[in-house]
């Protein structure tokens, strides 16, 4: 055989080969335009949906600590306090919102309702304007005030990420008693739960609180409300 014929039979099966490489390496991959609409179409980034307990992620522009699973639920805290000193009030003292200790997004919305009407007393037409549930709702569409429960899960699940007695200070919070959203048996229309992040297993301690006293307030964000 010529050189010629034979260089020219050795490109063809290198360029058939490396046709079949390309083929093969490809085979499975998602194309370009299908990554983009997946990005456009979550409310994600990307990160909070693969987060691990106790990750700091992103939902939105906004930072949260994935806390584990209630109910089903990831449950995604603010990184930051929104109110960090004791500011803000339950409000509808002497009113039954009827609230639960699991739903804490059902429950915001209840107390929204029964503030705004200005059911009971220590609501903003009363002059107690920082109220706890409206300043998570006025963060923005799925926004929430945990309820006791999920808080004590929250707070379990990060607590035991390292056993430490000062666990919280790396989650920005506070040994101080936070506000839920739910009412306490004692008597639902004068009192709340507020939930101390605890130095000690299980690392939550709830207790209550007049409803027209002010606490610590830590929001949370329910995506799926979206």
């Amino acid at each position: 055989m010529k050189k010629s014929a034979l260089f020219a039979a050795l490109l063809l099966a290198s360029t058939a080969a490396s046709a079949e490489f390309v083929f093969r390496s490809n085979a499975g991959m998602e194309l370009p335009t299908q990554e983009v609409a997946q990005e456009e179409s979550s409310s994600f980034d990307g990160t909070c949906e693969t987060a691990s307990v106790g990750d700091l992620c992103d939902i939105n522009g906004s930072n949260f600590y994935y806390s584990g699973v209630f109910n089903g639920q990831r449950l995604y805290l603010d990184a930051v306090d929104t109110a960090s000193t004791r500011t803000h009030f339950w409000g509808a003292y002497g009113y039954v919102v009827g609230v639960n200790n699991t739903d804490g997004y059902a429950n915001t919305l209840a107390i929204r309702d029964a503030v705004n009407a200005g059911e009971g007393t220590g609501n903003p037409d009363d002059g107690n304007t920082n109220n706890a549930a409206l300043a998570c709702v006025n963060k923005g569409a799925g926004w929430y005030l945990p309820a006791k429960d999920e808080f004590e899960t929250a707070f379990g699940n990060l607590g035991a990420l390292t056993g430490s007695s000062t666990w919280y200070e790396g989650f920005g919070l506070q040994g101080a008693y936070y506000y839920a959203s739910s009412e306490q048996h004692h008597d639902y229309s004068r009192y709340a739960y507020a939930v101390l992040p605890a130095n000690t297993a299980p690392w939550a301690y709830s207790s209550y609180d007049h409803k027209n006293k002010a606490w610590l307030v830590r929001c949370a964000f329910n995506p799926a409300v979206l």
